[in-house]
Parts: structure tokens; sequence; C-alpha cells
């Protein structure tokens, strides 16, 4: 459960970086050569700056709720991002702020609940975390080929609102079984 939680929510990241130039160059007619390519760059400083400075709130706050708080945060970003069009270009590249919270925090939370046992299982949920990537990546390829280019990025959506279900479930069912995870 904690592999497909975290491949659902890795989504969000991965796809960003693969898929959001070609929605800025097929449905936006954005050059991906200048102002996709400076998307990917504020993209990413907002991911490195979220990655440097979070682990203060995310300590103040906890990891579960951070973890809910970040999820969310990105569905509603990337949601208006969607709705403004081509004006929401900064408001997309503003998720990565939100986005770079998910991964260490669900780490976190992975190795909380497993404490010492947690490397074996890290790297079994990592490993598999990458099997199902493979897929999820070639079923948003299919969507953009198949359904429209503009569904291939906003297709990111339903994997963000589907992993933050589960993590809601998963850590409903950790708490049930005495498990720590904040």
């Amino acid at each position: 459960l904690f592999a497909v939680t975290a491949s659902f929510l890795g989504q969000l990241e991965i796809s960003t970086s693969l898929w959001g130039t070609l929605y800025l160059k097929d449905v936006l007619n954005v050059d991906p050569k200048t102002l996709g390519a400076t998307f990917l760059s504020v993209f990413f400083l907002f991911f490195a700056v979220a990655r440097l400075l979070s682990g203060f709130f995310i300590e103040k706050v906890g990891y579960v709720r951070t973890e809910k708080l970040a999820v969310a945060g990105s569905i509603l970003i990337m949601l208006l991002g969607f709705f403004l069009g081509e004006h929401g270009i900064w408001v997309l590249a503003a998720s990565g702020f939100t986005i770079a919270i998910m991964w260490p925090t669900l780490l976190s939370i992975i190795s909380r609940a497993f404490s010492q046992n947690a490397p074996v299982f890290m790297s079994m949920i990592l490993s598999m975390c990458g099997v199902i990537s493979i897929f999820m990546q070639f079923f948003t390829g299919w969507i953009n080929q198949n359904i429209g280019p503009q569904w291939g990025y906003r297709y990111l959506l339903i994997p963000g609102t589907i992993g933050l279900i589960l993590f809601t479930y998963l850590i409903r069912y950790l708490k049930k079984k005495n498990y720590s995870v904040d």
C-alpha cells in the first residue's frame, strides 16, 4: 500500500518535468526552448527552495498533516493553473513548492512506521514504486496520444487525488495497527 500510494503521489513530481513542457508546447503553443525551459527552471527553483526550507515546517506541523497539506495544495495549485490557461503557467510552476515536500515527508513516515526495519522496507517500497511508475508513465503517454495533449498533464489531478485518498486510508490503517507515523 505504501508503494502504490507513493507511486500515485510521485506522479505529480515526475510527470511535471516529463509532461509539463509538452503541455505548454502542444496546448498553450509556448516555445519549449524559451518559455518552456523557463517554466521547468522556475518549477525546480520552487522545488529546491521547498526542500531546503520546509524541514522546520514539517517538524512543527507533523509529517502526516504536512503530507496531506502538500498533496491537497498541489492539487489546488494545479487546478488553478489549468483553469487560468496561458495565464496559469507560473501558477503551475509554483506547484513545485508543494510537490517537493511530498516525497521526503512520505519517506520520513515510512522510516517512522518501520523504525529499525525501515531500510529493508524502504528499499522494497522504492523498487516497487519504480516498476509501478513505468506503467503510470505509459498510461499518461497513452492519454496524451489518444485522448489529447491537453489531458496528458491535466490527468495528474487524478493520480494526485487517488494518492491523497490512499494516503488517508494508509494512515488510518497504520494507526489502527499501532504504528508510529507522526
